[in-house]
Formats: C-alpha cells, structure tokens, sequence
C-alpha cells in the first residue's frame, strides 16, 4: 500500500474508484433513458462505494499512525527508554554513583555527549519519581512496531548489564517487561546472548566494565535461537529471520543515533553466524 500525500492508495482504493465511476456514468445512462428505478438503485450503490472507499481509507490510516505515531519525535523512544531504565535500576536498590556511570558509560555507545547529558538528566529525575512500568511497557506494545520494541529491550539489556553483573531481580523484571512489550520469547533471549556478562549466583569475579568480546561457538548458536543440532537450512533460516528484523532500516524512523545502534546488533548477528558458518563448512 503506498501513501501518497496523506492518503493511501492500494488496489482495494483504485477497485474502488473505478466502481463509483463507472456506477456513477450508468446511473446518468439510466435516468437519461427514463430508466427511474434502475437510476435509482445504481445511484444508492454508488454511495455505498464511496462510504466504503472512505471507511477503508481512514481504517488504513489509522493503523499506520498507530504503528508510526512517534514517527515524527523520537524523543518519544527516548522518554520510555529512561523511564524503563529507572524502573530496573530501582529494583535492586542500586543507585551508587558507580551505577550511574556505568549506565553512562553505555549510553555514549549509542549517542552523542548532548544527548547522553539529557538522558542521565532525565534518569535521575526519573529516579525519584514512582513510574510504573506495567503502564510504559503496555504503551510500548500498543503503539510501537517490532523492530522499535526489539531495539527497546536492547538497550535496556545493554544499560542493565553494563556493569557486567545482572542479578535475578534485574533479570526477572527485564523479561517481564519483553513480555509485556510482546516481545517473542525466543526473541528476548537472543538479544540477551549478545550481551557477556555474570548472574547472579555465578563465580565470583571482580566487576568491571568490559566491551563484548570475539562470540563464542556457544553464544552464536543462542544468539541466532537454535541448537546445535540443527540442520545447516535450518541455521540459514533462522539466521535470515533475525535479519529481516533486526535490519537496520526497520528503525530508520527513530533517527540516526539508534539506527546506528541497530547496525552494531545486526553485525553481532552477522558475526555469529559466521561462526557457526566456518564451524560447520556452510557454503
């Protein structure tokens, strides 16, 4: 369906049109042959063309506004990313400067100085607010796309584990939120593997911030949802999943900075099934 100065027009519309044309010129055909009922009943059947045609249209129109209402203000992803992200730093209690700049820290991966300035601006206020997440995470299902509510969550995840530790409260939440987003199970653990960093529970090691590291065997074949038991078609197949919606211009319309960001994730999939390309002698 194209658009086309704010209306839509699709074969459904040009069906449409040329049925009211032609209804129109036999209804005019038939009252100038004195043919009053055959007019008539072609005239009432050129209304009810024209009354679909518009209910169609503006159907149309709102579900691409719903699916595209931030289109225009991308600060818009911005609000709830921070509001989310208070949410998940105040579950565990762990406001520590030292927390606060780790989660800086990886908001510059992703935006310029100014805006990260914003953002940890906005993350504080947040912070002593009482945000609920249950009615962000809902907004965010009703109102943004896939692709949007996949880099969402992938940022989220990216801020939380900055630190390299996610505790079990961080974890459960963050899992509540994809579901509430309906993001798809398997989705949320795949963006997960892309991340290194240690549960809570796991051997203890010194925390620090480190960059993601050269992927393992094992974390590829997480990150791309499949066992290793699978058949190479269908590695290809889910490898060209993950493709199509983690593609770079599927955020196209939340600006340059978190379409940047989608490029990284997408050359982390990229990266991964490679790996698992060169591990089995694909072609």
């Amino acid at each position: 369906m194209k658009k086309t100065y704010g209306y839509y027009v699709g074969p459904f519309h040009a069906m449409a049109g040329c049925s009211f044309a032609i209804l129109l010129g036999l209804t005019s055909s038939a009252f100038s042959l004195n043919n009053i009922w055959t007019g008539i009943f072609l005239g009432l059947t050129s209304i009810l063309v024209l009354i679909a045609f518009f209910l169609y249209g503006r159907k149309a129109r709102a579900k691409s506004n719903k699916q595209y209402s931030f289109i225009s203000r991308e600060d818009g992803f911005e609000l709830y990313l921070m509001q989310l992200v208070s949410c998940l730093i105040k579950v565990d209690i762990r406001t520590e400067k030292s927390e606060l700049i780790y989660i800086q820290e990886a908001l510059s991966k992703h935006f310029d100085s100014k805006k990260v300035n914003q953002l940890m601006n906005q993350l504080k206020v947040n912070l002593d607010k009482k945000i609920d997440h249950k009615g962000g995470c809902h907004y965010v299902a009703a109102n943004f796309n896939l692709p949007s509510k996949v880099q969402l969550i992938h940022l989220l995840i990216g801020v939380v584990t900055a630190d390299g530790f996610l505790s079990h409260k961080e974890y459960d939440l963050i899992k509540e939120m994809a579901r509430r987003m309906r993001i798809p199970h398997s989705t949320f653990h795949s963006i997960l593997s892309m991340f290194r960093f240690r549960r809570e529970g796991e051997e203890q090691k010194k925390r620090q911030f480190k960059s993601r590291t050269k992927t393992s065997l094992n974390q590829a074949y997480s990150i791309l949802g499949v066992k290793p038991s699978v058949s190479d078609k269908m590695v290809k197949k889910a490898y060209r999943k993950l493709a199509i919606l983690h593609h770079p211009d599927k955020v196209i319309h939340l600006g340059e900075d978190l379409q940047k960001a989608s490029k990284e994730k997408f050359q982390i999939i990229q990266e991964a099934y490679e790996i698992i390309k060169n591990s089995r002698g694909m072609t």
